[in-house]
């Protein structure tokens, strides 16, 4: 998992699948950034693979915690049309700001 930092934003690019045992990861770094005073973190989906509902329940976590502390969440990049039928299914761009278009079209 690659962080890059610019002043209090932050992009998170996993690699491979987001499941239970990466989540935790990624579930700590985020908490680890906001304790440093991050306000927007961005996850770029770009090299995720596949994601399970631990992976999902860590992003919903994400989103609000960084809302609750007046910050900004979003995910950006989902290249996996797999991924793109999860979260349409789930609408998860209606609790979380996805930026790519054919999220909700797939």
């Amino acid at each position: 998992m690659k962080i890059e930092t610019s002043g209090q934003k932050s992009v998170v690019i996993p690699e491979g699948r987001i499941d239970i045992k990466d989540s935790k990861e990624l579930k700590g770094k985020a908490q680890e950034l906001l304790n440093e005073g991050c306000c927007e973190m961005t996850v770029d989906f770009s090299q995720v693979t596949g994601i399970d509902s631990s992976g999902i329940g860590v992003l919903l976590l994400m989103q609000k915690k960084f809302q609750e502390s007046g910050g900004v969440f979003k995910v950006i990049k989902v290249t996996s049309k797999n991924i793109q039928k999860i979260f349409k299914m789930m609408q998860i761009h209606k609790v979380i700001n996805i930026e790519q278009e054919d999220v909700t079209s797939v």
